[in-house]
């Protein structure tokens, strides 16, 4: 990302300087744009055209939006103002869908999810059915023996 660092000052302050503060000001600016050349960030310098011979059209305070009814400020202020309360309202209504999305997924899981109770309550019943099933064939062998033994 780069940045534009624009140093503007009225000239007639600069005239009204004594020499040794102006040329102070000045020394402490070259250092300041050493410092900037020396880490690598400086990428061109100019100077400034004196603000007599600038084109710029000067409308600060002037009201020249919305019919002549509305500065610049006053302009920016609105749009600030919009775009907080539309920043608000996107953020209210993705709060509300998103209630409205983790709702509609606790009634699917309801409907169609399973209990773990129930399964691991499912899961005892068929493990006691098996154990009475082996004790039960366990006897059955057993009486089997029994008789064959006998028979011989």
């Amino acid at each position: 990302m780069q940045y534009l660092l624009l140093i503007y000052s009225d000239e007639k302050q600069w005239e009204a300087l004594p020499k040794t503060e102006w040329q102070a000001v000045l020394e402490e600016y070259r250092k300041f744009t050493e410092s900037v050349k020396a880490s690598g960030h400086y990428r061109a310098g100019e100077a400034l055209q004196p603000t007599s011979t600038a084109t710029t059209v000067r409308v600060r305070d002037a009201r020249v939006l919305s019919g002549g009814t509305a500065t610049l400020s006053d302009a920016w202020g609105s749009l600030i103002y919009r775009v907080g309360a539309d920043t608000k309202t996107a953020s209210d209504e993705q709060s509300s869908r998103a209630e409205i999305v983790q709702q509609v997924e606790l009634l699917r899981e309801q409907v169609s999810g399973v209990s773990l109770d129930e399964e691991a309550m499912m899961m005892m019943k068929f493990q006691r059915a098996y154990e009475a099933n082996a004790r039960f064939f366990q006897a059955i062998d057993s009486a089997l023996d029994t008789l064959l033994s006998l028979h011989k």
